[in-house]
């Protein structure tokens, strides 16, 4: 949404008035012929009957699944917001507490991108009227966890950059970007891009950073360092234990977007249950290989990898998907060919 504004240089006014339809589409206009939507929550698996039941009480029967539970946005995971969101959802009013409004933003669901849009306005606007040798502060975050599109955190900071040296204030500004992950990048040869270009605009950055609390009134980010230190050695095992270590850095900030830490929503069923923390996970329910399934969408590509990830996942489960459906004609042709021969 925010990258609607910068490329057509256009007002938030003009956006509303103009090109808001441009980039909200009713989902059902773009159902391919030949799917049945059911619109629904699958609320338990049965897999012995290779079966979903939707909202407790329709039953869906299939051949083969393809198990997408999507991300939330858990804002409330760092401490000192609320709300655990899904970016089109409207039910937003506990996150909007804290995000949109004194220089603490994140573009990660619909009314957050339009104010992060006026948060980089009025963040251009302090920079004009700045005086001083102290440069203003803008930090970009990125979590430990998967994310939706990798690269819009690394976007805004170009964004919010970009209209700072449109207004000739560019140098009254000072951009961070804290990830908590170890490279720019998932792939190497774009992490080596995106480090010239973080070069080339005077970027800073720092790799294992995680956000784990934010004081929004008094615009303070804290953010925890990680990492492991050899420790006393075990003669039993013949090896030095890890030590975990961590440090907490605050930093004083103008404008912060936030990523928040994401995952596949609460209140999955047993079968395939997942928290916040973490991607699916089968440990808890049935074998997803006998229930003929294959989990996607919670992200089974790096946070870093962003749309092309996504795209290589989908591609792969809908080949992986045909192939066994070919093998399971093939196997049940075989079968039906042994009893003939029998």
């Amino acid at each position: 949404m925010i990258c609607q504004f910068s490329t057509r240089k256009i007002s938030y006014e003009e956006y509303n008035k103009k090109y808001k339809k441009d980039i909200i589409y009713n989902r059902d206009d773009f159902v391919p012929s030949g799917v049945k939507l059911i619109k629904g929550t699958v609320t338990a698996f049965d897999p012995d009957n290779n079966k979903v039941v939707v909202d407790g009480k329709e039953e869906v029967s299939y051949d083969h699944m393809i198990v997408a539970t999507g991300l939330v946005l858990n804002y409330g995971g760092i401490k000192g917001l609320e709300g655990v969101i899904t970016s089109s959802g409207a039910d937003n009013a506990v996150v909007r507490q804290k995000i949109g409004k004194n220089g603490t933003h994140s573009i990660y669901f619909r009314d957050g991108a339009e104010d992060t849009w006026k948060g980089i306005q009025e963040l251009v606007a302090k920079a004009k009227a700045h005086t001083g040798p102290e440069k203003l502060q803008a930090l970009y975050s990125m979590p430990a966890t998967a994310i939706k599109c990798g690269g819009a955190p690394m976007k805004i900071m170009y964004l919010t950059h970009a209209h700072l040296e449109k207004a000739g204030v560019a140098n009254k500004g000072e951009l961070t970007f804290n990830t908590a992950g170890t490279a720019l990048f998932g792939i190497k040869e774009y992490a080596d891009a995106i480090t010239k270009q973080f070069e080339k605009r005077g970027f800073k950055w720092n790799f294992g950073y995680n956000l784990t609390d934010i004081d929004t009134a008094g615009k303070v980010a804290t953010f925890t360092k990680t990492w492991k230190e050899k420790g006393e050695y075990d003669e039993d095992l013949e090896e030095y234990t890890m030590v975990t270590k961590s440090q907490a850095f605050p930093y004083k900030y103008d404008f912060i977007h936030v990523t928040p830490p994401m995952g596949a929503p609460e209140g999955l069923p047993a079968d395939g249950a997942a928290d916040l923390g973490g991607d699916v996970s089968d440990e808890t329910g049935a074998d997803m290989d006998s229930m003929n399934a294959d989990i996607g969408g919670g992200d089974e590509f790096g946070a870093s990898d962003a749309a092309a990830g996504g795209a290589e996942t989908a591609g792969r489960e809908m080949r992986e998907s045909r192939a066994i459906a070919r093998a399971r004609k093939l196997a049940e042709s075989h079968s039906i060919m042994s009893r003939l021969a029998k």
